[in-house]
């Protein structure tokens, strides 16, 4: 039974991979010769002299009757369309398009241990007199750009710039690169230059995340805590000379004194973050730091602590 089943399942996508979605672009009530069709799996056609196309469905297992797909078009005197059709039995769809704008679509994506579609990150296009204003990409990484189909009557390509508000993404490349306007583009971005902090008492830094971003803090250095403790690393002492006891010098008294310890901004409880500590926000704000030392006035020194903080 179970065979029987994979064997169905597998059937089923490999007729998926073989289907093409076919129809006849109009406008006016006339085909439309020379319209770019595509979606964001980049399979694409372009319309012949009687406006019909033939959109490969090949990487999209899911695409069979009842499979909602989004389906691009440009054409370089009447524009851009974004259509969202239910497939039906016969995966037919013929569709009118109208002149006037040109829509840049695309996605920005990760690169690195966690790679995948970035939202939030501001997208404009870098071209002459084309002066857009940043678009957002939305929870998919997505963004699209409406542009007057004029600027294109020479050009087939524009360059476009992503930026990450937050600092904690940049782009690939110092100058924006060069992407198709007739294509579902993919703009990719690596994570940044890790932020780096000076703590010797309680800091809120400018490093601000988001819920499920992934952040990793390193850190070293020194800090002499006084002349019953001597000196310490950020991973803290946990007794004084002779063995001394420290819990009652401390602000968190199961954690090592003057070891350095993190939150973010509204958080009543710290944690410990030692030489090394990795996670994954549970909600959005900015990382405060402080050290495990009530008594700070006598302390000499600090730990330098790198942030880097990459995108869930």
């Amino acid at each position: 039974m179970l065979v029987t089943v994979l064997l169905l399942l597998s059937s089923l996508e490999i007729v998926s991979q073989n289907k093409f979605i076919t129809g006849i672009i109009m406008m006016d009530g006339r085909p439309v010769k020379g319209v770019a069709v595509y979606n964001s799996l980049g399979n694409d056609d372009v319309t012949d002299d009687f406006g019909r196309y033939s959109l490969p469905l090949a990487g999209c297992s899911s695409c069979r009757p009842g499979y909602q797909l989004t389906i691009y078009t440009n054409h370089k005197e009447y524009g851009s369309t974004q259509q969202t059709h239910t497939i039906n039995n016969d995966y037919k769809f013929s569709f009118n398009i109208t002149r006037g704008i040109t829509m840049i679509y695309g996605q920005v994506q990760s690169t690195g241990i966690n790679p995948g579609s970035l939202s939030g990150i501001e997208v404009k296009i870098m071209a002459g007199k084309i002066d857009t204003k940043p678009v957002v990409t939305n929870s998919f990484g997505e963004f699209k750009i409406p542009v007057p189909s004029a600027l294109f009557e020479k050009d087939n390509a524009v360059r476009l710039l992503a930026r990450d508000p937050s600092g904690r993404y940049k782009p690939l490349r110092a100058e924006p690169e060069l992407y198709t306007i007739d294509a579902f583009n993919i703009i990719k971005m690596e994570p940044g230059t890790a932020k780096k902090v000076s703590v010797d008492a309680f800091i809120r830094t400018q490093v601000c995340v988001k819920q499920g971003d992934l952040v990793t803090i390193e850190a070293e250095g020194h800090i002499r805590v006084g002349a019953m403790v001597g000196t310490s690393d950020p991973d803290g002492r946990n007794t004084g000379v002779f063995g001394l006891s420290l819990e009652s010098y401390n602000i968190v008294s199961t954690f090592n004194h003057a070891a350095l310890m993190y939150r973010l901004a509204g958080e009543r409880e710290w944690n410990l973050a030692g030489k090394r500590k990795q996670f994954a926000a549970d909600k959005d704000g900015c990382i405060e730091f402080q050290i495990n030392d009530n008594i700070q006035d006598d302390n000499v020194g600090s730990y330098s602590v790198s942030i880097t903080v990459q995108r869930g």
